[in-house]
C-alpha cells in the first residue's frame, strides 16, 4: 500500500509546477520512494487511463519476464489474455471514476507465452490539482498460494469422500475435522462432535490406550493399523483398525506444545472381516471335527471288520488271512513258524451253568491274559 501511495504522490508531484520548485528534503524523499519501489518483489508498475505503460519495477521484470526499455510505452494489454481484455477496460473505467480495486485475483501472460496467476491492486495515480491522470499497479504472484489452494480443496474432496471414517484431532483429543464416513461410522454429525474430545468415541477400559497413541504422536510417531474397539453414538461397540499420524505445520515440524498441533486418524470398521473371520475358523473346526469324527469311525468299523467285538482279538476271517500270510513269509525266507491253537474244554458248560454274562466275561479275560502273555510282534 505504502509503495502505491508513493506512485500517486510521485506522479502528483511530477504534474505539478511545484514539483519543479521543491526542496531537497522533498527530493530526497521521493528518491528514497522510488528506490523502495524499483527494489520491491511484487510488480509494481504506472499507466495512463488509455492502458500505456509509464512505469515499471525489477519485480515487474522479474514476474513477467520484459525489461523496462521493452514495456514503457507498451499497452497494458501487452500482458492480458484475450479471453480478460473486457476485465482491463472495466478496471480503466473503475480507475477513471476514482475507485480503489484491492486484491483483484486474475490471470496475466508473460513474455515466454505461460499464464501467472496474480493478485492486483490498482489506484488512480492524480496529478497536483486532484485530477486523475493514470492508475498504479502492484502485482503479486499467487500461483504457488493457487496450487496450495488447489491441491488443499482436492484433498479436501478425497477426504469427504473415502468410505474410511477421517477425522482431526490436537494434542489433548479435541476433534477438528470429521468427515462424511465418520458420521456414517459412529453416528454423530460433524456439529455436534467438532470441539468434544476423542474420548467420546473411546470405551472407559481403553483410555490409557487413548493416552498412549497421543503420546506417540507427540514423539512424531505414526501408529499403523491399531486394532481397537470403539463406541457408536448409541452406544455400539465397533472393531476398529486405526492408523494415526502427526500432523505437522507448513516447516515439516510436528506443531503443538513444542512445535505439535495434532493427529489425524483414519478408522476402517472391520466387524464385518471379524465375523467373517470368526465364521471361517469355526467352519475349519466343524470341518475338522468332522474329519475326526469320520477318522474314528472309519477306524471303529476297521476294528470291526477284523477283530472279535467281545475279546478285540482277531476274528476267524482276519486269523485266517493272517495264517496264510505269515506261513507265505516263512516259506519265502526259510523260518519257521509257530502256531498256537487254544481250546477251552466244557466252555459251553460254565455258559449253561453261569449265564452268557460270565461266559463273556472268562472269554475277554482269557483274551487278556493272551495278549499280555505273547510277545507284541506275535498276532493273537
Amino acid at each position: 500500500m505504502k509503495a502505491i501511495r508513493a506512485i500517486e504522490r510521485a506522479g502528483a508531484w511530477a504534474s505539478s509546477r511545484r514539483a519543479r520548485e521543491s526542496s531537497p528534503p522533498i527530493e530526497r524523499g521521493l528518491r528514497t520512494l522510488a528506490a523502495i519501489i524499483d527494489s520491491s518483489d511484487d510488480a509494481i508498475l504506472g499507466k495512463t487511463l488509455d492502458g500505456s505503460i509509464t512505469a515499471w519495477n525489477k519485480g515487474a521484470e522479474k514476474h513477467y519476464g520484459y525489461s523496462a526499455q521493452e514495456m514503457l510505452g507498451e499497452n497494458i494489454c501487452t500482458l492480458v489474455p484475450p479471453d480478460r481484455r473486457n476485465e482491463m477496460k472495466q478496471i480503466l473505467e473503475r480507475v477513471q471514476r476514482g475507485e480503489r480495486i484491492d486484491h483483484l485475483e486474475t490471470v496475466r501472460i508473460r513474455k515466454d507465452g505461460t499464464p501467472i496467476q496474480m493478485s492486483l491492486t490498482i489506484s488512480p495515480i492524480r496529478d497536483g490539482d486532484g485530477a486523475i491522470v493514470g492508475a498504479a499497479t502492484i502485482a503479486r504472484d499467487i500461483s504457488e498460494r493457487k496450487q496450495a489452494d488447489q491441491l488443499r480443496f482436492e484433498l479436501a474432496a478425497i477426504v469427504e469422500s473415502s468410505d474410511d471414517a477421517i477425522l482431526g484431532k490436537t494434542l489433548d483429543g479435541t476433534i477438528t475435522s470429521w468427515n462424511a464416513a465418520a458420521q456414517k461410522l459412529y453416528g454423530y454429525c460433524a456439529q455436534e462432535i467438532i470441539g468434544k474430545n476423542v474420548s467420546t468415541l473411546v470405551p472407559p477400559d481403553r483410555r490409557e490406550e487413548l493416552a498412549g497413541i497421543l503420546e506417540r504422536i507427540r514423539r512424531g510417531e505414526r501408529v499403523g493399523h491399531l486394532e481397537t474397539v470403539r463406541i457408536r453414538k448409541n452406544g455400539t461397540p465397533i472393531e476398529m483398525s486405526l492408523t494415526i499420524s502427526p500432523i505437522r505445520d507448513g516447516d515439516g515440524a510436528i506443531v503443538g506444545a513444542a512445535t505439535i498441533v495434532g493427529a489425524s486418524a483414519i478408522a476402517r470398521d472391520i466387524s464385518q472381516r471379524r465375523r467373517m473371520e470368526a465364521a471361517v475358523a469355526a467352519a475349519r473346526d466343524a470341518e475338522a471335527e468332522a474329519n475326526r469324527m469320520k477318522s474314528e469311525q472309519v477306524g471303529r468299523y476297521r476294528e470291526l471288520a477284523n477283530h472279535d467285538p467281545l475279546t478285540g482279538v482277531l476274528n476267524r476271517r482276519s486269523s485266517s488271512e493272517a495264517i496264510e500270510r505269515y506261513m507265505a513269509l516263512a516259506e519265502r525266507h526259510g523260518q519257521p513258524l509257530s502256531l498256537a491253537v487254544l481250546d477251552i474244554d466244557r466252555f459251553k458248560q460254565v455258559n449253561d451253568r453261569y449265564g452268557h454274562p460270565l461266559g463273556d466275561a472268562v472269554l475277554r479275560r482269557l483274551a487278556e491274559l493272551m495278549i499280555e502273555t505273547f510277545r507284541g510282534e506275535d498276532v493273537v
